[in-house]
């Protein structure tokens, strides 16, 4: 009789081909492997490499005629998902972490420079500087992913809001830090983007929900993401529509709980008609 042990590697959602390892010969003579129409003679062990798709049929014999025919089936590792979140203040810093559904062997962030930290969660990065930031993750069976987070040099130039801007925002008897409306400074949106588009830097549920405002044709749609000051995600939907203010953020999380006044950070990422993905983000003042 014919006896062996053997095994196939799972293979990972991007991968076409496999391998198939022979070995634990009983008795210990020499064998012959055929698979796919191909021989392969076995003294001690063998691996062999096989497509993902093939028939795959194993049969096994020895000199004498006796043989088996094991059965080769290939499993595929599950797909898991692997995004980066970025929280910060314009201007300054953001903190890009990651985010991976699976579980972690390996973590390499790394821009253009080359590596940055092995095993780390998350990363603090320059926002004056344009940078491509990587993370690249290899789960426990050796499957690789990446995802990567590009940070453009931000405009940081102040402009002022007249009380004609605050009118229209519906918030003009509204007082913030003892500085009239009328007068305020407010930064412009951080823009990592070729596009044009307004996000108001306060606002009040009472008169107008949190949205984007463009005159730009090419945005389709676009995707906002609300953060707390200690980076916790309160808010996000997907596919918003622009100028539209019903469809943006009321002042309430994702459980439909109201948040507290205060400054919380944005991200929006525009979707545009040609496919492409544009990424802008900044602050805005909630007086609930």
């Amino acid at each position: 009789s014919i006896a062996i042990d053997y095994c196939v590697k799972e293979v990972c959602p991007d991968e076409t081909s496999t391998t198939l390892s022979i070995f634990n010969l009983q008795p210990t003579l020499p064998l012959i492997a055929n698979i796919n129409g191909q021989d392969y003679n076995i003294t001690d062990s063998v691996d062999i490499t096989i497509n993902v798709g093939d028939t795959n049929q194993l049969i096994v014999s020895n000199q004498r005629g006796c043989s088996i025919t094991p059965d080769v089936t290939i499993n595929t590792a599950p797909m898991f998902n692997l995004d980066i979140m970025s929280t910060g203040i314009p201007g300054d810093s953001l903190m890009l972490e990651y985010n991976f559904d699976g579980i972690v062997d390996d973590a390499t962030w790394s821009a253009t420079q080359g590596a940055l930290c092995s095993n780390c969660l998350s990363i603090n990065v320059d926002t004056t500087m344009a940078d491509t930031y990587t993370i690249s993750i290899i789960d426990e069976i050796g499957c690789t992913y990446e995802a990567s987070f590009m940070v453009g040099s931000m405009i940081m130039d102040t402009m002022m809001v007249d009380t004609m801007m605050v009118d229209t925002m519906m918030i003009d008897t509204m007082m913030v830090d003892t500085m009239p409306m009328d007068t305020m400074v407010i930064n412009p949106p951080v823009i990592t983007t070729q596009s044009v588009f307004y996000m108001g830097n306060i606002f009040s549920p009472s008169s107008s929900n949190f949205f984007l405002q463009t005159a730009d044709p090419d945005i389709d749609t676009y995707d906002m993401t609300i953060y707390n000051r200690w980076g916790n995600k309160v808010f996000d939907r997907t596919n918003l529509t622009p100028n539209e203010a019903a469809s943006g953020w009321d002042g309430t999380s994702n459980n439909n709980q109201d948040v507290q006044s205060g400054v919380y950070i944005y991200k929006v990422v525009l979707n545009k008609l040609n496919g492409s993905t544009e990424i802008g983000s900044g602050d805005v003042l909630y007086i609930n």
